[in-house]
């Protein structure tokens, strides 16, 4: 019997997921930016999935393959196939959602910093809780850099090979 996630993505989102949590896993990265990475991922991942959270339940989309290998079985013991649901017109690319969030996030960061009111103290705690340990690929470095080089209060604090 398999899990509740598994074909809960298209086969290319899932490659991506698993190639970027072992990558991730690699980095030198500090805690705080891998932290924001896991932020960014898990706000990512609905956009790129089959499914769909509907109260206490979890809506599958039609177009997943566990839908369609369930719709199999029941066309062989002569059953109608369940009713089409589609859970979002577009299932996202995994990649291009991710980029999008840190993007999103490195742009408030920026705000916050280059905020002149003294009357707001932003401060920004990331605190690790149970999730997925997942990072972006290395074709992004550059706004990893730029997320680690904020987070530091404008101090680069990226390891040696990781200045590209």
């Amino acid at each position: 019997m398999g899990s509740v996630k598994q074909n809960a993505y298209p086969e290319e989102n899932e490659k991506f997921f698993h190639f970027i949590a072992s990558w991730r896993d690699k980095s030198q990265y500090s805690k705080n930016v891998r932290n924001l990475l896991t932020f960014c991922i898990i706000n990512s991942l609905e956009k790129c999935s089959y499914t769909s959270k509907s109260g206490e339940y979890l809506g599958w989309d039609c177009r997943s393959k566990k839908v369609m290998d369930i719709n199999k079985l029941r066309a062989e013991k002569g059953q109608k196939p369940l009713t089409p649901k589609f859970v979002r017109n577009v299932i996202l690319d995994a990649k291009e959602t991710i980029l999008k969030e840190l993007k999103h996030v490195l742009a408030d960061i920026e705000i916050i910093q280059n905020d002149t009111n003294d009357k707001q103290d932003a401060k920004i705690e990331f605190i690790l809780a149970s999730a997925l340990y997942i990072t972006l690929a290395v074709k992004y470095r550059r706004i990893l850099h730029r997320i680690n080089f904020h987070l530091q209060g404008g101090r680069m604090r990226c390891s040696k090979g990781y200045n590209d």
